[in-house]
């Protein structure tokens, strides 16, 4: 029998107001709880009333910390038999995810469990998997594929966060990192210009799910709208200098730097260097100038380098680049455009984002 008082309609409501009125019905539910009796609940057939309560109205960190108290660090015992088919998700989360997800206090969390492309493989799978007593780790296959396109990436992102949903409705943190990345283009502005960009977001999930692991051991907040920002700034500020020096790049060709960078894109613009923002990039001279540009109507002596290619994203041949439409345009070089010591371009045959 549902306890009494978990549904209470307003039978004389009015359309008027509807933030009073939803506070006034807080402030009355605070004032008379709930009495909840006591039943069976086996997580299938038997389920307990107090599943069916309405939202709790607090912190999802307390809810978080809560759970924490209950469950300590083992979690809750892991079982199958979730029912993914209808959102229409079961084709596309492993075993080893469904097992993960159920220990909030496992560091092994991976996004790339959450991928359809590692549903069904006998030859990804060839391990068994245990979940016996007394058994202290998954015996699984870990030659699961890597996330290589940002479709992969979204699609592994949104079935992890419903998958969680199903799993433990009161954990939110795969579902704040959805948010995050929706809120911030999936950080195209520092990573857009990296060849490798999925696997690099998937790497800064999977260092989210770890540290999330281990704020659950230590009884700390989960990583959330007010500090994942940072944790992402920190993220990204710590991988290898080229790829940051390269986003930067990025940044300032179109005119997004600051305001330093601005000056001196716009400086550049009145010299008849290159903008930036132009398809290639202008390099000096024989007499240590600039002998060309995109801008300014200077004289081009020399074909220019591709800026394209030097953020790793140019789809032309090497023999076959050229600006304006059509290949109407001057011959572009597929070379480095990473300046050194005494101001001159590397010009070797890699893209500025692997100068070493």
């Amino acid at each position: 029998m549902m306890a009494t008082g978990m549904a209470n309609p307003q039978h004389h409501a009015t359309p008027r107001d509807p933030e009073s009125k939803m506070a006034k019905a807080l402030e009355d539910l605070r004032a008379n709880p709930v009495f909840i009796p006591e039943g069976y609940d086996d997580r299938c057939e038997n389920l307990h009333p107090a599943r069916f309560l309405g939202g709790a109205v607090c912190a999802l960190q307390k809810k978080w910390h809560t759970a924490r108290m209950l469950y300590g660090l083992g979690g809750v015992t892991a079982i199958t038999g979730f029912d993914f088919d209808t959102l229409g998700i079961a084709g596309c989360i492993t075993s080893r995810g469904i097992v993960e997800l159920q220990n909030p206090a496992n560091p092994h969390l991976k996004l790339k469990f959450f991928s359809s492309t590692n549903v069904g493989s006998s030859s990804l799978s060839s391990r068994r998997l245990t979940l016996a007593d007394g058994d202290q780790a998954i015996d699984i296959n870990e030659s699961l594929r890597d996330l290589v396109t940002m479709d992969d990436f979204k699609m592994a992102l949104m079935n992890a966060s419903k998958a969680m949903h199903v799993v433990f409705p009161w954990n939110h943190t795969i579902s704040v990192l959805e948010v995050f990345f929706a809120h911030n283009n999936h950080c195209v502005e520092k990573t857009g210009h990296l060849s490798d960009r999925a696997a690099e977001l998937t790497a800064f999930v999977d260092h989210v799910f770890h540290t999330n692991s281990r704020k659950w051991v230590n009884d700390q907040d989960f990583l959330d709208a007010t500090t994942l920002p940072a944790a992402f700034a920190s993220w990204i500020g710590s991988r290898p200098a080229g790829r940051v020096a390269a986003a930067a790049a990025a940044r300032d060709y179109d005119g997004k730097g600051d305001n330093n960078a601005k000056r001196k894109i716009r400086g550049n613009r009145g010299q008849g260097g290159s903008s930036y923002g132009g398809a290639a990039h202008s390099y000096p001279g024989p007499s240590g100038t600039s002998s060309f540009g995109s801008g300014g109507g200077a004289q081009k002596e020399k074909p220019e380098l591709c800026r394209r290619f030097n953020l790793g994203m140019c789809k032309n041949t090497r023999n076959g680049c050229t600006s304006g439409l059509n290949g109407s345009g001057h011959k572009l070089l597929h070379e480095c455009s990473h300046r050194n010591r005494n101001g001159r371009f590397c010009r070797g045959d890699h893209p500025e984002i692997h100068h070493k």
